[in-house]
């Protein structure tokens, strides 16, 4: 018998795309499924690692109904909460042309983008969460992409301390609301609007 993991067996494009499609389980959405919501709700790319990431543990923690998505198990690392299985996900996704992935994981310019297939799959989905769901999941992925890598998992810290442990930013949990790197674009905005007024 193999004793090779799922992730470390090699399947072929239409495996994994049947893998994909398949998906028999107790919870409504799965990973790839949360994944490609999010990619769906704003088409820009994710940007960064780190970003995704973050933004997949925080639409599982604050946006997407309780219960109703596959469990993720995360583990606290160097830059916050870490989930081998996003990496795998979204490497099945690019694995079967739902996603595109720019640049190299170790480098500033990577990202992921959704492609036509990913949206074609994804579309009802999204479209069958209610609205109020659909415009938070959207608000949401605006305001996180407009954070740093700094500064997104600052805000994941605060309301989730038990990641701090093994944190690089272990003695700065807080935001740092006078760090202009670190605002969300609206309130940076809101900021500038307050200087003019004086």
């Amino acid at each position: 018998m193999d004793d090779k993991s799922l992730a470390e067996k090699l399947y072929s494009i239409s495996e994994v795309d049947e893998m994909v499609k398949a998906q028999t389980s107790d919870f409504r959405y799965s990973l790839l499924d949360v994944i490609l919501l999010l990619l769906y709700a704003d088409r820009d790319p994710i940007k960064g690692k780190t970003r995704q990431i973050k933004q997949v543990f925080l639409a599982l923690k604050e946006v997407l109904p309780k219960n109703s998505t596959q469990p993720v198990i995360f583990k606290p690392k160097r830059f916050g909460p870490y989930s081998e299985e996003i990496e795998y996900s979204v490497d099945q996704l690019a694995f079967s042309n739902y996603v595109s992935i720019l640049g190299k994981k170790t480098s500033n310019d990577f990202s992921t983008k959704i492609e036509k297939k990913g949206t074609d799959y994804i579309k009802n989905t999204f479209e069958g969460l209610s609205p109020e769901l659909q415009s938070t999941l959207r608000e949401k992925r605006h305001e996180w992409d407009t954070f740093t890598s700094t500064g997104i998992m600052n805000y994941v810290y605060i309301h989730n301390k038990e990641f701090l442990e093994n944190a690089i930013l272990k003695k700065r949990h807080t935001m740092d609301w006078k760090n202009l790197n670190q605002l969300p674009e609206k309130v940076m905005k809101e900021t500038e609007d307050d200087e003019d007024d004086n």
